[in-house]
């Protein structure tokens, strides 16, 4: 049997709206005024420091993502596929959450995915039935598929 895999790609994009992409390109678009203001003759102006901490704060939280998109990696190739049911949404302008419910080995379990805003999240609707990944080892863990693929 073929399993499907996720895209990186969409994983970030469930996480991070473009708005913050946007002001992190404007915040270094910024960067010559600031140097207008700062004295020729200073060997390092607070503005390299500026820079230097919103690339480390880039590269921390992208390394972290890739960890967290590694367990979803591996539940989807060793997780077993259930069906499942969307049993609450709350998505605002910007952000929110989606809770589902499914049943897994005799139980009823309950998992709440908080993500933005996007055309993925804003098809999903109470009630809907969704196909989940769940995590053998940990039963509580389960990913929605659709959301990391292209099949909306």
């Amino acid at each position: 049997m073929s399993r499907f895999k996720p895209s990186f790609w969409l994983f970030l994009g469930t996480k991070f709206p473009p708005i913050l992409l946007a002001e992190l390109i404007i915040f270094i678009s910024s960067i010559p005024i600031s140097i207008n203001s700062v004295k020729r003759y200073e060997f390092f102006p607070y503005y390299v420091s500026l820079i230097v901490t919103a690339i480390l704060a880039v590269v921390i939280r992208f390394f972290y993502e890739w960890k967290k998109f590694q367990e979803l990696s591996s539940v989807f190739k060793n997780g077993v596929e259930v069906a499942g049911k969307i049993v609450n949404t709350k998505i605002n302008w910007a952000a929110g959450y989606v809770e589902y419910e499914y049943q897994y080995q005799q139980g009823t379990y309950r998992c709440r995915y908080d993500s933005i805003r996007n055309k993925k999240t804003n098809k999903i609707s109470v009630g809907q039935q969704v196909i989940l990944y769940v995590n053998k080892e940990n039963p509580w863990q389960a990913f929605i598929r659709d959301l990391y693929l292209n099949t909306f």
